[in-house]
């Protein structure tokens, strides 16, 4: 589990101003727009923030494709750390991207799918030269060639495929940053007043000089709060202190 909350926008505030890293003057943030996902299947993306989400047809279907790949390997047969042959991983590749769209029932077109294996079979950073083989020992933890293994391996791959073509396929309009009921506003000066006025530092119980960033020494911090402390928030140089750090601790 991650954190549930993804910044949707920041609204600059043009009354305040200061100097960034490259001494250059920049707006500070006057309200921060957030979508708190709701995590109603238990994980912290039930919206379908980073990709849309599969149904249950679809993930069947692409299941069903894993279990005929680990039985009778075709994408993954190479039995290579990573493709080495540019013309045949992009094949493969162009391949797979129309049998995952047959199964997940989504219409592409030829230059799509032509577009989307150029592009992740000669990106050096991010392809998918390496999910296009399956050599035991690398890709899995035992030496041998097991079927449970390339079912993983398959399933894996399968999915990424998927979720890269419902991405490309899904409305501006029906991306989660737009569910407005999911949003949380974080206003930022309202919050430095609260940590300035009524936030101490658990350490020398002094308070935090205006827009002071602390560092928490707990994941379960709430914020700023009216009329009482932040809980586990310490001065930089106090936490150093009373941990014996030499080195600086830097905020979240």
């Amino acid at each position: 589990m991650h954190d549930p909350m993804t910044v949707v926008c920041d609204i600059p505030n043009p009354f305040s101003w200061r100097k960034d890293y490259r001494d250059k003057w920049r707006m500070n943030t006057l309200l921060t727009i957030w979508h708190v996902d709701p995590e109603s299947d238990g994980s912290d993306d039930s919206c379908g923030w980073s990709f849309p989400r599969l149904t249950r047809m679809q993930r069947d279907a692409l299941k069903f494709m894993a279990s005929e790949e680990a039985e009778r390997p075709w994408f993954l047969a190479c039995g290579e750390k990573s493709n080495p042959d540019p013309v045949q991983a992009e094949t493969l590749l162009r391949g797979a991207y129309l049998c995952v769209a047959r199964a997940i029932d989504v219409r592409v077109t030829w230059d799509e799918a032509c577009c989307f294996a150029s592009r992740y079979t000669h990106n050096d950073v991010d392809n998918f030269r390496s999910a296009l083989c399956l050599l035991p020992g690398w890709h899995s933890n035992f030496s041998e060639d097991r079927e449970k293994d390339r079912l993983y391996c398959a399933t894996t791959f399968f999915f990424s495929v998927a979720r890269n073509i419902l991405r490309a396929h899904r409305p501006w309009w029906r991306h989660p940053r737009w569910h407005l009921h999911h949003w949380k506003v974080q206003v930022r000066p309202l919050q430095d007043f609260k940590r300035w006025a009524f936030s101490r530092c658990a350490t020398c119980g002094k308070r935090f000089s205006w827009g002071y960033a602390p560092v928490s020494t707990s994941w379960e911090g709430d914020g700023p709060k009216w009329f009482k402390s932040e809980q586990h928030v310490h001065h930089h140089d106090c936490l150093n202190q009373s941990c014996g750090v030499g080195f600086e601790v830097k905020a979240a």
